[in-house]
């Protein structure tokens, strides 16, 4: 799959699941397929900065794992390209 840089420097709401208390505004720094071919296009996996993660304030089972358990949701605040 080909990068996608389309929607780069666009914004995103991004919150911890279930947490209105968590949510921020970033930009999108990139967009990549990694050459795999599963999930399938139109996935809503994402990936964050390390900075971006601790701002989720992560416990310390997720900082040692590097998850953040119980998920995160995100959607553009002016739509995807």
């Amino acid at each position: 799959m080909a990068q996608r840089t389309s929607n780069c420097g666009k914004k995103v709401y991004i919150q911890r699941k279930g947490d209105p208390s968590s949510v921020m505004s970033v930009p999108v720094l990139d967009g990549c397929g990694f050459n795999d071919v599963q999930p399938l296009p139109g996935c809503f996996d994402i990936a964050v900065t390390v900075s971006l993660f601790n701002a989720f304030k992560p416990t310390p089972q997720e900082q040692k794992d590097g998850l953040l358990y119980g998920g995160i949701t995100w959607d553009f605040q002016q739509g995807p390209v």
